[in-house]
């Protein structure tokens, strides 16, 4: 992958004589490709094990680009195949919905975000670390935007995502526990 995924280093809890090890995805997978969605990748042979994710991929993440709802970005090896994919999309967050400590330095009724609709990984590839490139790579787009964000907030759909987050620093809302967000 292109671009410095340090941010998101942490000790490596993989076995290190694993082809599967974090830490040796990029020596592994020097292909690989993360790029928005086009007609060209096959939304339809991807599965991450859960139907909704599959479905939104296959049938409506091309709609929402296209209706300027979401941008969708898919980690493929130089194939049609998609290996994971992450949506970003403008939000806002009312200061209100922040922790004290942090809406007390903030003069603003909302501030701006960028929401992490949807993160999944290919059933196949699930382990080897695709998930932190993703997340990565979400975190480097936004902060290479012209546009203001101070917080990149995700929707954990479950709470084994919401400790998925938390390894990376994601924090929960204090009025949703399971929106999580991380400060850029």
């Amino acid at each position: 992958p292109q671009g410095n995924y340090a941010y998101f280093s942490k000790t490596c809890r993989c076995d290190e004589a694993s082809q599967r090890c974090c830490k040796r995805i990029k020596m592994l997978k020097p292909e690989i490709i993360i790029e928005p969605l086009n007609r060209e990748h096959n939304r339809c042979a991807f599965d991450c094990g859960e139907e909704a994710l599959n479905q939104y991929i296959a049938k409506y993440a091309m709609q929402d680009v296209k209706r300027r709802l979401t941008n969708c970005f898919v980690l493929t090896e130089s194939t049609p195949k998609i290996i994971g994919f992450y949506t970003l999309s403008a939000f806002s967050i009312p200061l209100v919905d922040l922790p004290a400590e942090i809406a007390n330095k903030l003069k603003y009724k909302t501030i701006p975000a960028a929401l992490l609709g949807r993160l999944a990984v290919d059933t196949n590839y699930h382990g080897m670390g695709y998930g932190k490139i993703l997340l990565a790579d979400a975190v480097k787009r936004i902060m290479r935007n012209d546009v203001a964000v101070c917080t990149l907030l995700a929707d954990a759909k479950d709470d084994k995502a919401v400790e998925y987050y938390r390894q990376y620093g994601f924090k929960s809302l204090p009025v949703e526990k399971r929106k999580m967000f991380l400060l850029i």
